[in-house]
């Protein structure tokens, strides 16, 4: 139901507006690393700009594309439609800790690691990717009480979860309030890896400076 809602917006932007997609793409992977056809990664990579372009990045003012396109047409959507689209708007974007896993319930439990927040994630796709401990960036949407992914997922090396942590202290002691600059250069710091994955993750996890990346 969300990922259905997301690609319609999705669609619509690259209609009627894919100058703004295209420098959105430019600008995701200038930042974060160019992406290849052949990269096995390629898939993971394009559902991870189009999150953050349509979900993220401002465009006109302060307002993301997912903004505009709710003031244009959330006025016509009702019941299930609406409600998808409140959620979509008010997406969490932030880099959590998988706590728990209840296989049988389908469910996930995460902690945020930039307020230490627990959610409980209903997940109808496997979860044999995910492990206790495990580090990752995705997006949660709320469904009444329900917290869901959408399909976009960082999965940060286990050998980086220690370094992580840390620069998540700091984070949290600098109550810093704007997450996306971090979780743009964990995106960029991650791609260092896939393509240099003859050096350790700790070389470039540790190399992460919130001064560099606030300053």
């Amino acid at each position: 139901m969300f990922q259905e809602r997301f690609e319609k917006v999705v669609q619509f932007f690259n209609t009627h507006h894919p100058d703004l997609l295209a420098s959105a793409r430019k600008e995701f992977f200038d930042t974060t690393g160019e992406v290849y056809e052949e990269d096995p990664f390629f898939e993971e990579r394009i559902e991870n700009y189009l999150e953050w372009a349509v979900l993220d990045r401002p465009c006109e003012g302060s307002l993301r594309p997912i903004d505009i396109y709710e003031r244009n047409f959330g006025p016509t959507l009702h019941g299930d439609d609406r409600e998808t689209m409140h959620a979509l708007v008010n997406r969490l974007n932030s880099l959590f800790e998988v706590r728990k896993i209840q296989p049988k319930e389908t469910s996930v439990t995460l902690m945020d690691l930039a307020d230490k927040t627990k959610y409980l994630v209903t997940e109808r796709r496997s979860l044999l990717a995910l492990q206790k401990g495990h580090i990752i960036q995705v997006r949660l949407i709320q469904r009444g009480e329900k917290f869901h992914f959408l399909q976009a997922f960082v999965h940060h090396p286990e050998k980086a979860s220690a370094v992580i942590r840390k620069l998540m202290r700091q984070y949290r002691k600098e109550e810093i309030e704007d997450i996306v600059p971090l979780l743009i250069a964990l995106q960029r710091t991650w791609m260092q890896c896939q393509r240099y994955q003859h050096v350790p993750p700790s070389h470039f996890y540790g190399a992460l400076s919130l001064d560099k990346i606030y300053g």
